[in-house]
């Protein structure tokens, strides 16, 4: 779910803090807003990692490329086969966490 919250803020001409101010001060000090953006979502991340020798001795991770020409998306999704794992390429199969 995602959602925005706009509050205008009740300074400048005609508004209850400052309406009696002159045309310049109110492009300065009336117009403003406070707003929000909120975003909820559950589920847990994917995180497409390739095997590494390296990554067991805490050198980092190595993430898959994408093979060229290959299409990432599924025509038809299932929890199971949410994207073509074929699409993707590294040091040996590929696996996520």
């Amino acid at each position: 779910m995602v959602t925005a919250v706009v509050y205008a803020l009740p300074v400048g001409r005609g508004k209850r803090f400052a309406g009696n101010i002159n045309r310049f001060a109110d492009v300065i000090v009336g117009g403003w807003q406070l707003s929000s953006i909120v975003r909820l979502s559950s589920g847990l991340p994917v995180r497409l990692t390739a095997p590494s020798t390296i990554s067991q001795y805490g050198f980092g991770t190595q993430y898959p490329n994408v093979t060229k020409g290959s299409d990432v998306a599924v025509a038809n999704r299932t929890p199971e086969r949410w994207f073509n794992t074929a699409a993707f390429f590294g040091a040996g199969a590929l696996y996520h966490r």
